[in-house]
């Protein structure tokens, strides 16, 4: 059963508007001053619509040539890692904001704290190298008789919650050692910000690199599971999760409202695949 040409458009059109929404956070984050300046005027207002207008028409297209069922979960399911992204660094804008709402001050500190986070080589290096281990964990034999699936979905839950930790505390030591070695701490405290509001923004912006990480490895994370299905040693039914498969259960009607026709519902349902994946693993 196949879509009409409105329901291919309107479902593309809502899937892009979310992405496009998602990415409003992080467009503001760049440019605050010029991005108020340009919500303000009407043409960039309008270019915005037709643009959402004119991507749901192409992602619609598309939806309409790859027709089949698999194929649109598939997509649904890239679709689903884009948006996790996006998700990601719209979570660390919130609470950013929320924290220089109720703390302007130690805001500003956990602000610099953060980007001084992501910044540092060891961010990366660490990311990096906890990916290629789960990519390599994914292929390799632990005979397990039949539980090679939930040894390695353990294994990555160590090694994304180990690295981050040992990322967050050596952030921690080196980010206020430096600034009193620096005597950069002295200088601040000149300012109008106590010890309290200094250490408290540490905190926060440490913590907020450390969900920066997690969130990324999250995304590695899942796709890593996937090859472990698609090639690794496993048996048929090994792969199944009660709490992911009830959590799908649950996001995949959310989703399908949003998309109509058969074709785009298909594609919804990849994306609620992703996203129960990423919300289960991201509670373990």
């Amino acid at each position: 059963m196949t879509s009409s040409l409105l329901e291919l458009f309107l479902s593309g059109t809502a899937l892009v508007l979310i992405q496009a929404l998602a990415a409003l956070p992080w467009l503001y984050l760049l440019e605050p001053e010029a991005f108020k300046a340009a919500a303000k005027r009407v043409e960039v207002v309008a270019t915005f619509v037709v643009a959402v207008l004119v991507g749901g028409a192409v992602l619609g297209t598309v939806m309409g040539y790859y027709n089949d069922p698999t194929t649109m979960e598939l997509y649904g399911w890239y679709y689903g890692l884009i948006l996790h992204l996006q998700l990601v660094v719209d979570s660390v804008i919130a609470i950013l904001g929320v924290v220089l709402l109720v703390l302007p001050r130690g805001g500003t500190v956990a602000w610099a704290t953060f980007r001084e986070g992501y910044r540092q080589p060891m961010f990366w290096l660490l990311l990096v190298a906890v990916v290629l281990v789960m990519f390599f964990s994914a292929i390799v034999p632990y005979f397990t008789f039949g539980d090679d699936y939930k040894m390695m979905k353990q294994l990555g839950f160590d090694m994304i919650m180990l690295s981050t930790m040992l990322f967050c505390v050596l952030l921690a030591s080196m980010s206020v050692s430096e600034e009193i070695e620096g005597r950069t701490a002295v200088t601040l405290m000149s300012k109008p910000v106590t010890r309290r509001q200094f250490l408290l923004g540490k905190f926060f912006g440490i913590l907020l690199a450390g969900w920066f990480m997690t969130g990324l490895m999250a995304a590695a994370f899942i796709v890593a599971l996937a090859v472990q299905v698609k090639w690794g040693e496993r048996l048929a039914n090994e792969t199944n999760d009660a709490m992911t498969t009830q959590v799908q259960s649950a996001l995949t009607p959310a989703f399908q409202a949003l998309t109509p026709g058969p074709t785009g519902k298909a594609f919804a349902h990849g994306v609620a695949l992703w996203d129960g994946e990423a919300v289960t693993n991201l509670l373990g």
